[in-house]
């Protein structure tokens, strides 16, 4: 981290970005939210994602600025479709049903 923040001085911004904190482990999500206080002491600008389900991380966040991203209904089924169809050829009204169950759990992730 001493070379991020040292990279970090000489250079007019600099953006971080977390992608999927949630699927860290518990420990190494502990890790990575000690770091981001100093990091954004230096001015580096954070941006993280992780899913709502996790007390750590909207304990860390609840002061933070935050959008809510949640996939649309048909970008999942659109998306299910076309690996259905590559993964399940020949399987007739089995893909329609396998894309309409998955879709229906997505709940917009």
């Amino acid at each position: 981290m001493d070379c991020v923040l040292a990279y970090a001085s000489r250079l007019s911004s600099l953006f971080l970005i977390l992608d999927a904190l949630d699927a860290c482990e518990e420990y190494q999500r502990s890790d990575v939210l000690e770091m981001l206080p100093r990091l954004s002491a230096a001015n580096i600008k954070i941006f993280a994602t992780g899913r709502e389900n996790l007390d750590d991380l909207n304990c860390f966040f609840q002061s933070t600025p935050t959008i809510r991203i949640v996939a649309d209904i048909n970008d999942i089924h659109s998306f299910l479709t076309t690996r259905v169809n590559r993964k399940l050829s020949g399987y007739g009204n089995l893909k329609g049903k396998v894309v309409q169950k998955l879709s229906d759990q997505a709940d917009g992730v």
